[in-house]
């Protein structure tokens, strides 16, 4: 395994989370990502597939190609992964100009900002440069230039975002106003380089020249916040020269406000021409009789109260952006679900809609007019509920949710979103069984007896072993290609580095680590283990390890599974409190076969312990003996048997030479009714006559046809 496998970007980026990795003794400048561009149509696409985005044909004009995409089938593309072997085969046909990306849960949470109209990039960016939340991700994020000469930037959230239009200039059609800016993602699809589709046209401007990639690689994506989502969503908003469409801009004045027309400033003159009703329908909101419902509750009870006699609102919905401890008249809902809270956009914005030339002084509010404060009593008199209501959900509506299928990494039980524990004696071969785990996940095959699953980036942590120890071990198996990135964090690395040791127990590494396997992407990781890794922790004690199980649960809800490896214990249990298993999915015991001998080398019996799988499948954990074997290559291979059969095969052996049921108990070291089972199952399947001997179909199932 190479030990320099973490990408050189994460190099050029100390900023982009705590030294972890590699040390840096300062901080630099943030450095650009340096473009990436693909040859071809081939190697872009293979490149993208690989990434995690899926992909489409596309033609001239920039739709779905037909052939081979007739009538909408490209849609099926949202839910199922192309195929290699299929893209090769697409871009050879006729007709076929470029690739586009395929947008949302396909792509890993893909979102496309598309800006159309010249100049909003740049305007965009330098404020993006601007906020401190996510200057860095204007240096990070994949760019591409349009084949019309404008921009593209993309990034991967957590967010069930759909195609959207966030920002408008004014335009001469029936609508009054055309988008500059807009995002492609659940539903969507955007070119990508190094596509050219010359017959693409959109408002008089052909693609003269290919898509071509400026900043970073469209096969990296990286995954940021969902916050750091809905900034970069939020200062887009805010470039918004149009908000109002040619209609709701003639909608019927309401009556005149608090202050009267005298003085009257843009704020109040908004607040007079537009109901606050209007700009929450509009953003999405919906009606519930005096209430309206949050675009983002997931309980379905309305949380927006609207006052009548002060044309105002007050939210407790959670995460919605009106939810300041604030009430909020028509112009602050404008500002702040419209313009990303930006005044003095909103104001200009507002003025234009309105036609006001010239901004006139604003009257100065009532002071006797505490708004905030009439209004929060007004809702503590309805006595609503605590917010954590907006979590709970009725069976009927909780059944109802749109959920994805858990992904299968191994079948059926490595799964997404899963922590798991390996335990067993010292020395019995758990680095070997983790490490091979992680290589059949990043190679997409199967291991053991268990089925191939979903190919995912993958990291092992090894807290104990010296670097040629592990190298050593990484050798016996590593491939050539893997469809995957399969990472290594060895703690002599980092040691010899400089840096400190990794500790599950310590909060800030805890935080750091979560941090790089976000950008990384990595969905699956061993930790190899425990005592090496919780210094100065009793693991005797429940309450020490609760700090790390809870830091387990919040990346098993981030989608990350864990398996992490401990020693055993006395009786074959793992060893220390009992509460390490209270929230795991899976527990797997590694221990020596019966008549083990030193000599027979990497050897033993997996046993599923804990498992939360569907009843259907628990036949396929059985127990399975492993052995690591060495193949006519000099090559390390896994040999595996399923014991039970194992076992079976060799009491029948043994009762077709005579031996008695007590006998065969004897030598097998097996109880005398599992033996009787054995027995009676076998003879009423024909595999025995009733005197024990072997019939036909016995003799096969033993020595094989």
């Amino acid at each position: 395994m190479n030990f320099q496998a973490i990408p050189k970007e994460l190099k050029a980026r100390p900023v982009a989370f705590p030294p972890l990795i590699f040390s840096w003794r300062a901080t630099p400048k943030i450095t650009e990502v340096p473009a990436v561009n693909y040859p071809n149509l081939v190697s872009a696409g293979i490149a993208l597939l690989r990434g995690g985005v899926s992909v489409i044909p596309i033609d001239a004009r920039k739709t779905p190609a037909d052939p081979p995409l007739p009538h909408q089938r490209w849609k099926k593309y949202q839910k199922e992964r192309v195929t290699e072997a299929l893209l090769r085969k697409w871009v050879n046909i006729p007709g076929v100009h470029g690739l586009a990306m395929i947008g949302g849960k396909i792509s890993g949470g893909l979102v496309d900002q598309d800006f159309d109209v010249p100049g909003f990039f740049e305007r965009f960016i330098e404020k993006v440069k601007q906020n401190r939340e996510v200057r860095e991700l204007a240096y990070l994020l994949p760019i591409q230039q349009t084949g019309s000469g404008n921009y593209q930037i993309v990034f991967r959230c957590g967010l069930p975002l759909r195609c959207d239009k966030l920002a408008y200039v004014p335009a001469d059609n029936k609508e009054g106003r055309e988008a500059a800016i807009e995002t492609r993602a659940e539903g969507g699809y955007a070119v990508v380089a190094p596509s050219h589709c010359p017959q693409a046209e959109k408002h008089g401007v052909k693609h003269k020249q290919a898509y071509r990639v400026i900043q970073g690689d469209f096969a990296k994506i990286p995954t940021i916040t969902d916050r750091q989502a809905s900034v970069l969503l939020d200062i887009a908003r805010s470039l918004d020269e149009m908000p109002l469409t040619k209609k709701e801009m003639q909608a019927a004045p309401l009556p005149p406000n608090r202050n009267g027309n005298v003085g009257e400033g843009v704020i109040d003159a908004f607040n007079r021409n537009y109901n606050i009703r209007t700009i929450l329908e509009r953003n999405k909101y919906e009606r519930r009789g005096n209430r309206y419902l949050a675009p983002d509750s997931t309980t379905g009870l309305p949380g927006v109260h609207i006052f009548e006699d002060t044309g105002r609102c007050y939210s407790h919905h959670a995460n919605d952006p009106l939810n300041d401890g604030h009430s909020h008249d028509a112009f602050d809902v404008f500002r702040i679900l419209e313009h990303g809270g930006d005044l003095k956009a909103a104001v200009k914005a507002a003025a234009e809609t309105l036609g006001i030339e010239r901004i006139q002084p604003q009257a100065e509010p009532d002071p006797d007019q505490d708004y905030d404060r009439q209004e929060r009593e007004a809702i503590q008199a309805e006595n609503p509920l605590p917010r954590i209501i907006e979590g709970i959900l009725e069976l009927e509506n909780f059944v109802a949710l749109d959920l994805p299928e858990r992904k299968k990494y191994l079948d059926p039980w490595l799964l997404e979103s899963s922590i798991n524990m390996i335990y067993g004696p010292r020395g019995v071969g758990k680095t070997m069984f983790g490490f091979s785990i992680l290589e059949a996940v990043a190679r997409r095959a199967a291991f053991g007896p268990w089925g191939a699953g979903e190919s995912v980036n993958v990291l092992y942590l090894d807290g104990e072993l010296v670097m040629a120890d592990l190298q050593e071990r990484a050798n016996y198996f590593k491939q050539e290609v893997y469809p995957s990135k399969f990472y290594v964090y060895s703690t002599h690395h980092l040691n010899l580095l400089g840096l400190r040791n990794a500790n599950l127990g310590d909060e800030t590494w805890q935080k750091e680590m979560a941090d790089v396997l976000k950008y990384l992407q990595v969905k699956l990781w061993v930790i190899d283990n425990i005592a090496s890794l919780t210094p100065g922790i009793d693991e005797n004690l429940k309450h020490a390890w609760d700090p790390i199980n809870q830091w387990f649960l919040k990346l098993r809800f981030a989608g990350i599974s864990t398996i992490f490896q401990h020693h055993a214990g006395k009786e074959k249990l793992q060893r220390g409190t009992s509460g390490r298993e209270d929230n795991i999915d899976i527990s797997i015991l590694l221990d020596y076969p019966k008549g083990y001998f030193k000599e027979d080398g990497c050897k033993f019996v997996a046993t599923f312990e804990k498992a939360r799988i569907r009843q259907r499948d628990l036949h396929l954990i059985s127990d399975t003996e492993f052995s690591l074997e060495t193949d006519e290559n000099n090559s390390h291979v896994w040999t595996y048997a399923n014991l039970r059969a194992s076992n079976k095969k060799a009491v029948l052996e043994l009762l077709d030479k005579g031996q008695s049921q007590k006998g065969i108990a004897n030598t097998l070291d097996l109880s005398e009714g599992y033996v009787s089972k054995i027995i009676s199952k076998a003879e009423k399947g024909g595999h025995i006559t009733s005197g024990g001997k072997l019939t036909q179909s016995g003799y096969v199932l033993i020595h094989g046809a």
